[in-house]
């Protein structure tokens, strides 16, 4: 995948959950309970979302499950 910032080309790799699924919250929030976007489960078989990484612009880019 080349990097939407800079054109170059990007490492695939995975982030993995540790104890708690990750779950995304949008900033205004104060808390992470009640809302967000679960990307990954504990109790299924994901532990991990796949995802792609830029040396250069140092950014993540991932595609959520459907």
């Amino acid at each position: 995948m080349k990097c939407h910032y800079c054109n170059k080309n990007m490492k695939p790799g995975k982030i993995w959950q540790d104890r708690y699924a990750l779950k995304w919250v949008p900033s205004e929030r104060r808390f992470q309970f009640g809302g967000g976007i679960r990307l990954t489960s504990i109790i299924e078989d994901y532990p991990f979302m796949e995802a792609y990484y830029c040396d250069n612009c140092k950014i993540l880019i991932s595609k959520l499950k459907e």
